[in-house]
């Protein structure tokens, strides 16, 4: 599965002469919205303990930085 900012999503649709199109494409679209690092880590002290803990935050982690770093 691939993410697209709102910004890259707009710039494209612009680009196709859909200016039009913007407004109601975000109107009819639900957003993904990520957890907050303080939300993860109070899950995680209440779901996790010992070395899963550890394991569990590695992978969080990881995963954020993939998203917000794969178009560099």
């Amino acid at each position: 599965m691939k993410l697209y900012t709102e910004k890259e999503i707009e710039e494209t649709l612009e680009s196709m002469g859909c200016e039009i199109m913007v407004n109601d494409f975000f109107q009819m679209s639900e957003p993904i919205e990520l957890p907050s690092d303080d939300e993860i880590e109070k899950n995680i002290e209440k779901l996790f303990y010992g070395e899963k803990k550890y394991y569990f935050k590695a992978g969080i982690k990881w995963m954020k930085q993939h998203i917000l770093n794969q178009n560099k």
